[in-house]
């Protein structure tokens, strides 16, 4: 690939995130009445955006240091190897933080929210929602 489609690629895919994530954070105080529940929904779309930044970063440094990226997985060998699989790690950073935005957008444009979403998420958000709020209530519920 021509480094230039990569830069028009990656500008404008991040762009393109940062536009959608930037409104859907104006959406919630519309749809969530509740100051407390208001702050727990913008958390975990925060937190969706840092997965997905996480996993964007990681997806442009391996990018632009594949080949040394490789040679260091070559010294460290297995099984240490795959912490360096950048391009493995932006697929699931980006998962985590996609699957939240899409929740999300799923849960405020569907109806008024007006109590706790979290449990309503699937793995990883209500644990990530629970230790950063310091709940010991991190537990899914049905």
């Amino acid at each position: 690939m021509v480094m230039d489609e990569f830069l028009l690629h990656a500008s404008t895919f991040g762009l393109g995130v940062w536009i959608i994530a930037s409104r859907i954070l104006r959406i919630i105080p519309q749809q969530v009445p509740d100051p407390v529940i208001r702050q727990k929904v913008r958390n975990i779309s925060i937190r969706g955006c840092l997965f997905f930044a996480v996993g964007y970063i990681a997806w442009l440094i391996d990018e632009l240091a594949c080949r040394y990226l490789i040679d260091a997985r070559r010294t460290l060998g297995l099984p240490l190897a795959f912490l360096l699989e950048l391009h493995g790690w932006w697929h699931v950073l980006t998962a985590i933080g996609g699957y939240s935005a899409v929740a999300v957008v799923d849960l405020i444009t569907s109806e008024e929210v007006h109590e706790d979403p979290t449990h309503l998420f699937a793995w990883p958000i209500p644990l990530a929602a629970g230790l950063t709020a310091g709940s010991k209530d991190v537990v899914k519920k049905n």
